[in-house]
């Protein structure tokens, strides 16, 4: 890292410090309860375009938009016309703190060998999904996926309480 980087990052840090002692922040945030906003969708198999690299958790911020406006000039230059907004999936990071991310943006159709460099052509596979619309800053979206996380164990708690063994006597 530069020390231009380093002095960004340490002033960033002293922002959420000030914040924290102000009372704007909270130093660990409460997770909200979104079980109301969650729903349960069957999404089908789309065509997309997509982009995988493995990065930084840290520096997603950056590498997300960055491959959206590859995948976008990559779609124009090709004149296919996107049939949605672009879809990112994310994992959890590894242990090293590397995160295999895939930036995707949907085609209507597939555009098999009309990729180029690191860009695909793929189909995300129909899948069933929990949804929940993150409301909010980028910086923030991992409150969003904590109160998500938490809402999976609230549901996965109850269904273990339901659990009953079947035997045929």
């Amino acid at each position: 890292e530069t020390f231009a980087g380093f002095e960004t990052r340490y002033e960033q840090i002293l922002a959420t410090l000030q914040k924290i002692i102000e009372g704007e922040e909270e130093l660990v945030p409460a997770i909200a309860d979104i079980r109301s906003e969650v729903e349960v969708k069957d999404v089908p198999a789309q065509h997309v375009l997509v982009i995988r690299e493995r990065a930084p958790l840290e520096s997603l911020s950056q590498v997300i938009p960055d491959a959206y406006r590859e995948l976008e000039v990559h779609l124009a230059e090709v004149g296919v016309d996107p049939s949605g907004p672009p879809v990112t999936v994310c994992p959890y990071p590894d242990n090293e703190g590397m995160v295999a991310v895939e930036n995707n943006w949907p085609v209507a159709e597939p555009v098999a060998g009309r990729g180029r460099g690191r860009i695909e052509a793929a189909t995300l596979p129909a899948c069933t999904v929990l949804a929940y619309m993150h409301r909010g800053h980028y910086e923030q979206l991992d409150r969003s996926y904590r109160a998500l996380q938490a809402v999976v164990e609230k549901e996965r708690q109850k269904l273990e309480q339901l659990k009953r063994e079947l035997a045929d006597l």
